[in-house]
C-alpha cells in the first residue's frame, strides 16, 4: 500500500474524530477564526504527494470528467474574493483566502481519488472495488456510536455555549456538535449502506454473504445480520438528532430510492414515520414546530432574509468567496437592537441555504456555475446507472439520491460546504466515476480479489 492510499485512508477516517480533530494554532497576525482540522492537513499533503509522483514519476495525469466546471467555480470565487479586497481589511482577505483555498483543496479529492481507482490493475482488489466504500462505512458507523455515546453521557451541551456552540439538550450531536450536520452524514452513510444492500451484483455484499471465517467461528448468520443491523443503527442515529432539516433528507432518501428500486422501502418509510410520530413525543414537537413556525424555524426564515438582502445588492460579483462573515458585520447583522455587537458563533462565516450562499459571495455567474456543476454530475451518474453494463451500479445509485437530498438539506444549513460533507461527496464522486472506467473482464476466479495475472489479493488491500 504506497504512501498516497496510506493518508487517503487516513483522511477518511478522520471524519470520526470531528471536532476532535482539531489542530489548536497560536493567533498569528491577529487572525481570529481560524480553526485548522486534521484533514486541513493531510490533504495538501495528500494533493501536493499526488502531483508529484505524476508528474514526476508517471509523467501521466488521468484527469475526470468536470474537472473543468470545479476550475471555473474556483476561478470565480477567487476573482469575486479579489474584487472584494477594495473594502476588507488584509487580515479579513487572507481568513476568506483560506476558505476558498479549503474548498480547493476538498474539491481535489475528486481527481485524486478517480485516478488512484483507475490506475488500480485488478478489479475487485484495492480500490476499485470494496476497499473504500468499505472505509466510508466504517467511518459513519463509528461517527453513529460515538454520536449514541454522547447523547447518553454527555446530552447538556447548554455548558459549552460560551465557546461558540448552541445549547443542545438530548440530541445526537455526534463529534460535530450539530445535530443537522451529524444528522446529514448519517444520511449520506445510510444511501451507501442501502445501495449495497439494494444492487445485485455488486462485490461488497458478495463479500460480506460469503461463507468464510464468519462460519468457522460460529457467525454464520452474523453477515446477513450484518446488514440488517447497519441500516437500523444509522436511522436510529438520524432519529435521535431530533432535527428538521436530517428528517426531511431521510424522508427523500428513503423516497428517492423506494421509486428507483423497492417500493417496499415506501411502506416501510411511511409506517416508520406514523410509529416515530406517535411513540416519540420529541420528534412529534419538532414536527409540529416546523409547521407553526416555532423560534428555530423562524430564525432561519429571518436568515433567509438577510441572505437575500446582501443577494440583492451583490447579485452580479457577490461579497467574495467566503467573504460572508465580513459581509454580515457592514450589514450589523452581528448586532443587537441597540446597536452593540453579539457573538457570531460559529456559524457566522455561513448562511442557512447553500444556494443563497453561492449567490452571495460569488455572484450569479459562481451560482450558475456550481449548479451545472452538482447537475451535471447528476445527470452523468444517471446516464451511467441507466445502462446496466456500466458499473458500479451501487455507486451511480448512491450518487444519484445523495445530490438531491443533500441539495434539499442544505437549504436549512450551509451543508454543502461543511468540510466533511464536502469530503464525503468527492470521494463517492471519485471511486464512481474511477472505478466505471477502470472494468476488467473478471477472472474466472471466483475467489473476491483474485486477478488472472496477479493472483488473488485481500479484500482490504493488497
Amino acid at each position: 500500500m504506497n504512501l498516497e492510499k496510506l493518508i487517503l485512508i487516513l483522511i477518511i477516517f478522520s471524519v470520526p474524530l470531528g471536532q476532535f480533530g482539531k489542530i489548536p494554532l497560536p493567533l498569528v497576525g491577529g487572525l481570529p477564526f481560524v480553526n485548522v482540522y486534521l484533514n486541513d492537513v493531510l490533504i495538501p499533503m495528500l494533493i501536493f504527494i499526488w502531483f508529484a509522483y505524476r508528474l514526476a514519476v508517471k509523467k501521466e495525469l488521468f484527469l475526470p470528467p468536470f474537472l473543468g466546471l470545479i476550475l471555473l467555480f474556483a476561478s470565480i470565487g477567487l476573482l469575486s474574493l479579489v474584487n472584494s479586497f477594495r473594502w476588507l481589511e488584509m487580515s479579513q482577505f487572507a481568513i476568506s483566502f483560506l476558505y476558498w483555498w479549503r474548498w480547493v483543496q476538498y474539491a481535489m479529492l475528486y481527481p485524486i481519488v478517480y485516478s488512484l481507482v483507475k490506475e488500480s490493475s485488478f478489479e475487485i482488489g484495492w480500490p476499485a472495488g470494496c476497499f473504500i466504500p468499505c472505509c466510508l462505512i466504517i467511518g459513519v458507523v463509528v461517527f453513529a456510536i460515538l454520536g449514541i455515546f454522547q447523547f447518553l453521557f454527555f446530552s447538556d451541551f447548554s455548558k459549552y455555549a460560551a465557546y461558540g456552540w448552541d445549547p443542545h439538550y438530548y440530541r445526537l450531536l455526534s463529534t460535530f456538535f450539530d445535530p443537522n450536520f451529524a444528522g446529514i452524514l448519517l444520511v449520506l452513510g445510510l444511501i451507501l449502506v442501502l445501495s449495497i444492500n439494494l444492487e445485485k451484483g455488486n462485490h461488497i455484499k458478495a463479500w460480506i454473504l460469503r461463507d468464510g471465517n464468519s462460519a468457522k467461528h460460529g457467525l454464520k448468520n452474523f453477515p446477513k445480520a450484518l446488514l440488517f443491523l447497519l441500516p437500523v443503527l444509522l436511522t436510529v442515529s438520524i432519529l435521535l438528532t431530533f432535527s428538521r432539516s436530517t428528517y426531511l433528507a431521510f424522508l427523500c432518501a428513503i423516497f428517492f430510492l423506494g421509486l428507483i428500486k423497492s417500493r417496499r422501502l415506501l411502506i416501510l418509510l411511511l409506517i416508520f414515520c406514523c410509529l416515530a410520530f406517535v411513540l416519540v413525543p420529541k420528534v412529534r414537537n419538532r414536527v409540529v414546530g416546523a409547521v407553526t413556525l416555532d423560534a428555530t424555524a423562524r430564525a432561519r426564515l429571518q436568515d433567509w432574509q438577510k441572505t437575500y438582502v446582501i443577494v440583492k445588492d451583490n447579485w452580479l460579483t457577490g461579497v467574495g468567496f467566503n467573504a460572508f462573515r465580513y459581509a454580515k458585520d457592514q450589514y450589523g447583522y452581528f448586532r443587537n437592537e441597540r446597536g452593540l455587537p453579539i457573538p457570531s458563533g460559529h456559524s457566522g462565516a455561513g448562511a442557512d441555504s447553500s444556494v443563497l450562499f453561492v449567490w452571495a459571495t460569488t455572484g450569479v455567474f459562481g451560482l450558475i456555475t456550481y449548479l451545472l456543476l452538482y447537475g451535471g454530475i447528476w445527470l452523468e451518474a444517471w446516464l451511467r446507472y441507466s445502462k446496466p453494463k456500466v458499473k458500479p451500479q451501487f455507486l451511480y445509485l448512491t450518487l444519484i439520491v445523495s445530490i438531491p437530498t443533500l441539495v434539499i438539506h442544505s437549504q436549512f444549513v450551509n451543508s454543502l460546504f461543511f468540510p466533511w460533507i464536502m469530503e464525503w461527496m468527492w470521494i463517492v464522486v471519485g471511486l464512481a466515476f474511477g472505478t466505471a472506467e477502470n472494468r476488467v473482464s473478471p477472472p474466472n476466479n471466483p475467489q473476491i480479489g483474485c486477478h488472472p495475472q496477479k493472483g488473488c489479493h485481500p479484500i482490504f488491500g493488497s
